[in-house]
């Protein structure tokens, strides 16, 4: 990307170490070391702190990788080759435009010792003394002539000896020496030791130009650190106001050959599109946007997002050796994505790939725990990917945003995470992403990630299951319900919210599953199917509402239902007519949610999900449909009343047969269809049968009301002197002379029986009636048993062809019914399996003996055309 080019210490399959150690250091050629060196505000002024004119010492502070070896480094090469060091301040000062950095003075004439003590190599500090001092040797002897005890060199003696040959004392990794000094009555090291850094540290305060002393510590906590503190050393702790700006610089530098070569502003047109995606997302007002822009140039090819998050939240969080760690996570981020995208953010590590910046940065956190969440955060991607198929092309971003989220969640505490905006911006590449789109893919990355947490706006990856993204991410998965555990789910809680267990007995609730057109049956309990309704009515909650409710409803009646058609009432939702089983829906999304928090016994959550679910059943159902009218030949004609309901819940079933019995129950037809049946004496179980089931040829119906109903209203003719009801033969159920209708409902109330007892009692008329006539369309028959009244032939003349005129066959069948309703015979017919295309011959129908004028006409309306009748009767006529 813009020709930019890795050191080559970098470019090889395997990186060399990063670690500058002092010595290894010291022993290169100051232009070399020097070349990967960058003159940072801590590193200028530890050259200025040199120079004899300063008089005090060089304290180096930080942790592990911070930088503190490679500045002790610098200081050697500083001393040792003031030339190369002094080239080396005026390319920089060139480059940067600052013409004072030349202008640092050299120090030189001193000997230098550099030593890594945390090598152990030496028990005391004045052995490298010695051992560097020209007259080292000579030094030593005197000391050990005039000792009396043991401990460090006089302060007098040292003196002598610097001001013979002035000296500087590099001391890298002081502290971690001194902390490991024994300290006994017999060896009392660690003693001699502060003794003699507190004589050092005078003599380098009291004569500079003699002796100059620098050490690097972990923090001021030593001892030996608090007698250097005592006399005001140079304390460069790499937290300056330029610190950051510092080390991000050394990076860049530390990591490529010709960083300070490239073009700003063609670093500003590569970033141009994550630039103003961020001064977006993150609302950067116009006036800091300039700023904004400065911090993505001077990063390239970091995102600054990602050179915060390693450096000041994960690598410090963990202990990690901060630059020293970072650099081989960059230089490693940078080989494996540097050349394909524009500018390389927390997207850009591999979760799928074991690769050289993922183990470095594994390598540099500490704990099991950092190391676990990747394996995390890669089993919820394998989860996702099998949640959605399809996922390359609706989550395109899928593996850039749960690296990004992984690397994010390695931060502590509350910083741990991202927010949308963050991923977003991280994903960022050549173009800005659509932000609604984007949170789509997120919305659906979350609800199929089991270790996904959200704390607020951020998402987080932690170790521990989440409950429920767990639900989430299973709900979405076909296959673990493929035995329609889901479906079964649903429809228990729609059972129970429309009140199955808790509502009128005198109503069940059947709710139909998925397949309700063809195959109805099989998603419903055996206590729920036609064969166990009883006396009960049946309430059937549909899926979904019909697009056309008299085809569908007429045509699944005839399927499904064998019988008691008319007792059906049909519940649905016009306002939400997609099916309760579609995914989008999300009430089969819910029921799997419950099903799967109760498996796992995440009580809390099986309770909010029930609730959610219920609740939005609850308010689901707002219509129902009462037949009106059926044709079993053409079903599709069928004719339905339709009710709004306003309750919600248990109250619909109620709600239903209320509005059924106010505001849809014919009274006058029920009276003409009861009276009717007494003038044929039919018996209370046939006219209760007949009422169950719709009227034939597609007439209008009397909504069912329940057996109990109907017996009251039939009471009701009774009290009011129009009907009569015999029981077993044993009673008459009639009104009294002057009997008031109130009073006779009273003393009849209750008194009918029920069962088999039904099939005993008959209906009759208020005054006894006489026997029947035949009527029939074949040749005369005559009823040979006595009767009175009128009877009436129907029989095709020799001129009207008819299906009735066919001799029988071979095959004939004689068939015979007894006397029964209408509806009834037209069952038979449906039992004896004959349909419209069969021919019959020798049709009898034999007739009440009393018909009224009203019935005789609808019966001669609803005879077939093209066939002649003949017609006899009696009629009384009033004189």
């Amino acid at each position: 990307m813009l020709g930019l080019k890795l050191r080559k210490e970098f470019e090889g399959r395997r990186m060399q170490g990063t670690v500058v150690d002092l010595q290894r250091s010291t022993a290169q050629a100051a232009q070399d070391f020097l070349e990967i060196t960058f003159p940072s505000s801590d590193v200028l002024r530890a050259l200025r702190a040199l120079h004899p004119d300063e008089g005090r010492a060089v304290v180096l502070f930080g942790s592990k990788g911070r930088g503190k070896s490679h500045l002790m480094a610098t200081l050697h090469h500083a001393l040792s080759d003031g030339d190369a060091t002094r080239a080396w301040l005026q390319r920089w000062a060139d480059r940067l435009g600052r013409p004072e950095v030349a202008e640092i003075p050299m120090r030189s004439g001193v000997t230098v010792v550099s030593q890594s003590l945390h090598e152990q190599k030496h028990d005391f500090l004045w052995e490298p003394v010695f051992q560097a001092h020209r007259d080292g040797a000579r030094f030593q002897g005197r000391w050990e002539e005039r000792r009396t005890r043991k401990g460090p060199p006089p302060k007098d003696l040292l003196e002598e000896m610097f001001s013979t040959q002035p000296m500087a004392l590099l001391f890298d990794e002081f502290q971690t020496w001194f902390d490991g000094l024994e300290q006994s009555d017999r060896k009392p090291h660690r003693v001699w030791a502060f003794n003699f850094v507190q004589l050092l540290s005078e003599i380098a305060s009291e004569h500079p130009e003699w002796l100059l002393l620098v050490v690097s510590v972990r923090d001021g906590e030593t001892d030996a650190y608090q007698q250097i503190h005592r006399l005001n050393p140079l304390n460069v702790d790499f937290k300056g106001p330029d610190a950051r700006r510092d080390r991000q610089s050394l990076l860049l530098h530390r990591l490529f050959e010709n960083r300070q070569n490239v073009n700003e502003q063609d670093i500003e047109a590569v970033l141009e599109p994550q630039i103003r995606a961020h001064a977006e997302l993150f609302a950067i007002p116009s006036a800091e946007q300039a700023t904004i822009r400065k911090l993505f140039i001077e990063g390239w090819p970091y995102a600054p997002t990602l050179l915060e998050l390693l450096e000041d939240q994960i690598l410090v969080a963990t202990a990690a050796q901060e630059t020293r760690d970072l650099i081989k996570i960059l230089a490693g981020l940078y080989k494996r994505h540097g050349e394909q995208v524009p500018l390389l953010t927390a997207a850009d590590f591999d979760l799928e790939q074991d690769s050289f910046e993922v183990g470095a940065l594994l390598d540099s956190v500490s704990g099991s725990l950092y190391r676990n969440l990747k394996d995390r955060a890669l089993r919820n991607m394998h989860a996702v990917q099998q949640a959605v198929p399809q996922w390359r092309d609706e989550l395109p971003q899928l593996p850039e945003i749960l690296a990004a989220l992984w690397i994010r969640s390695l931060a502590p505490g509350n910083v741990a995470g991202a927010e949308a905006r963050d991923l977003q911006l991280d994903v960022t590449r050549g173009r800005a992403l659509d932000p609604n789109r984007f949170a789509v893919q997120l919305d659906r990355i979350e609800e199929n990630s089991f270790n996904l947490h959200r704390s607020g706006p951020r998402l987080v990856f932690r170790e521990q299951e989440n409950p429920q993204a767990r639900l989430l991410a299973e709900a979405r998965n076909d296959r673990l319900f493929a035995d329609g555990a889901d479906e079964r789910e649903l429809i228990a809680n729609v059972r129970w919210v429309l009140g199955a267990e808790s509502g009128p007995r005198s109503t069940i609730v059947v709710v139909l599953g998925k397949g309700w057109h063809r195959d109805p049956w099989s998603a419903v309990s055996s206590a729920c199917k036609p064969e166990q309704w009883g006396d009960q009515i049946p309430l059937v909650v549909l899926p979904q509402a019909p697009r056309e409710v008299g085809v569908e409803l007429g045509r699944w009646l005839k399927d499904h239902v064998p019988g008691n058609r008319n007792t059906v009432r049909f519940l649905y939702s016009q306002s939400q007519p997609a099916s309760i089983f579609f995914p989008e829906e999300g009430l089969l999304h819910r029921a799997r949610l419950c099903l799967k928090a109760e498996e796992y016994k995440f009580a809390d959550l099986l309770k909010s999900h029930r609730a959610e679910l219920r609740g939005l059943i609850k308010q689901r159902y707002d219509r129902a449909a009462i037949l009106e009218s059926f044709d079993f030949g053409r079903p599709e004609a069928s004719r339905f009343r339709s009710l709004a309901i306003k309750e919600q819940g248990a109250e619909i079933p109620a709600a239903v047969d209320r509005s059924v019995q106010e505001d849809l129950f014919e009274y006058e037809l029920f009276d003409e269809l009861a009276l009717a049946a007494a003038q044929e004496q039919r018996s209370l179980a046939d006219f209760l049968t007949d009422l169950r089931n719709p009227r034939p040829g597609g007439q209008q119906c009397v909504p069912w009301v329940g057996e109990a109903l109907v017996k009251e209203k039939l009471l009701s003719l009774c009290a009011s002197g129009r009907l009569r009801l015999n029981l077993r033969g044993n009673e008459t159920l009639q009104s009294q002379p002057g009997e008031l209708k109130a009073d006779a409902e009273k003393r009849l109330r209750g008194r009918l029986g029920s069962g088999r007892e039904l099939e005993k009692t008959l209906l009759l008329p208020p005054a006894a009636q006489g026997a029947s006539q035949l009527v029939s369309t074949g040749p005369a028959f005559q009823d040979p048993s006595p009767h009175h009244g009128s009877s009436v032939a129907a029989q095709p003349t020799a001129t009207t062809p008819s299906l009735f005129d066919r001799a029988p066959s071979a095959s004939t069948e004689n068939l015979q019914a007894p006397a029964t309703s209408s509806v009834s015979l037209l069952g038979q017919l449906e039992r004896w399996n004959i349909g419209p295309g069969h021919q019959v011959s020798n049709v009898a129908l034999k007739l009440p003996a009393q018909m009224t004028g009203a019935q005789l006409q609808r019966l001669l309306r609803n005879l077939p055309d093209g066939f002649r009748y003949e017609l006899e009767l009696q009629v009384e006529r009033a004189h």
